[in-house]
């Protein structure tokens, strides 16, 4: 460079030649000084303590602790890194601000399906879910029948035929005859329903309900992560790799074929690593019954069972009986002599409000995972 300041010592020279040699001894030493600074600053300002720290093509300054990039022909500094070795490690990009990583994760599977961590990666940084097996739902349960329920009469008719216009037509005044839900004999019918060539049944409504046991109540309400994942980190070794990767090795379990960064929540992918997988840590079950309760049949409902006619006259519901079990069943004089209803024997009970299933299970404490979309 001192060509370009040689015309100057001349000039100083003229002026005041004491002062030249002053001056040229005084440029030698400032100006490489300046170029110097001005050739770091333009090589970047990456910090560094050795060459190991600067990227390929770099070697670090170290009155400056600066990175400064090397000749095109120049040889690699002393204490420069060596290359990442491509057979039994790989480059993985830095982990940007905020992400945890790199790690190398297996595909998600049951827990005992999951392999160990491999040797070259042996801390296990996550254990995650990915799905989510829920089960269970709300059961009411009424055993027994109800207690206490108590029927209306049935009413026997006499009508004047069994076509719809023949049995609505009821004879004017007594021609009918109450039956007791308790199944006792009427033994003396309306003449009316004995002359008449029909007769029409009403069977008893229900009074009350009764009362009934207590329910039986269950939910078998289950929720478990039914694919887990794992994701496991290791160490880098000291090797030059690109925009100052980490040199990781190569896993020996192929199983463990993703590379990935990750952060707490559901985050957005950086570039780098831009396959997302959302996995999680926790779950919440707060799912619920509604209490059950049971009851007997429903009032004014019918009584249910059967009547019946009798021709015998020795005693009272004796001799052959028709069953009436239609609305209006034609008869002849001598068939309905005596009846009786037997109503239904037992009331069931059910279910009457409760069983409703409230609340969710759902996944909680989401981690993003980032991977590489190569796989390993």
């Amino acid at each position: 460079m001192s060509h370009r300041h040689a015309p100057l010592l001349p000039l100083l020279s003229v002026v005041r030649p004491g002062f030249a040699l002053f001056s040229a001894t005084l440029l030698s030493l400032v100006v490489p000084s300046v170029l110097a600074l001005s050739l770091t600053a333009c090589q970047g300002a990456a910090k560094c303590t050795s060459s190991a720290q600067c990227a390929n093509g770099f070697a670090c300054n170290t009155e400056s602790q600066v990175c400064e990039e090397l000749a095109p022909d120049a040889s690699p500094p002393a204490d420069a890194a060596p290359a990442c070795p491509a057979d039994t490690h790989f480059c993985a990009a830095p982990a940007p601000e905020g992400w945890s990583g790199p790690v190398i994760g297996a595909k998600a599977g049951t827990l005992a399906e999951l392999a160990a961590c491999p040797a070259e990666f042996a801390t296990e940084e996550k254990l995650v879910a990915s799905e989510l097996a829920v089960a269970g739902e709300c059961s009411c349960d009424c055993p027994g029948i109800a207690a206490g329920v108590l029927c209306s009469d049935a009413v026997i008719s006499a009508v004047n035929g069994t076509s719809v216009q023949q049995c609505n037509a009821i004879c004017a005044g007594g021609c009918a005859t109450a039956l007791k839900p308790d199944a006792t004999c009427a033994a003396s019918l309306d003449s009316d329903i004995t002359a008449a060539p029909a007769v029409r049944v009403s069977l008893g409504k229900i009074q009350n309900s009764g009362t009934c046991g207590a329910a039986i109540e269950s939910n078998n309400f289950a929720a478990e992560f039914a694919e887990q994942a794992r994701y496991c980190s290791g160490s880098a070794i000291e090797a030059s790799c690109p925009a100052s990767g980490e040199c990781l090795p190569v896993s020996s379990d192929a199983s463990y074929d993703s590379v990935c960064i990750f952060q707490a929540g559901d985050q957005e992918c950086p570039a780098e690593y831009s396959e997302k997988t959302l996995r999680f840590e926790g779950l919440t079950d707060d799912r619920s019954c509604s209490s059950c309760s049971c009851s007997g049949p429903a009032v004014n409902s019918s009584c249910g069972g059967q009547v019946s006619i009798f021709s015998g006259t020795a005693s009272p519901c004796g001799g052959s009986a028709t069953v009436l079990t239609a609305t209006c069943t034609a008869k002849t004089a001598a068939q309905a002599i005596t009846a009786k209803w037997n109503p239904a024997a037992t009331f069931d009970c059910s279910l009457s409000s409760g069983g409703v299933e409230s609340g969710e299970a759902a996944a909680t404490d989401p981690v993003t995972f980032c991977c590489l979309p190569a796989s390993l």
